[in-house]
């Protein structure tokens, strides 16, 4: 039987690695790419796209 998507409850898991910010050569270019990684993968997760072949 094909299961509806509207009828679904989805969750998503996302591990994330905390980053010692002052620690960092550049520590504002890192939390730019901190962020542009989370969008692409939040982006990715709600289109369906998980990663997994």
């Amino acid at each position: 039987m094909k299961s509806n998507k509207n009828n679904q409850e989805i969750k998503f898991q996302i591990e994330m690695e905390t980053l010692e910010i002052e620690r960092q050569s550049e520590p504002k270019k890192t939390i730019r790419l901190a962020e542009k990684n989370l969008k692409k993968i939040l982006l990715n997760r709600i289109s369906g796209k998980t990663g997994e072949c």
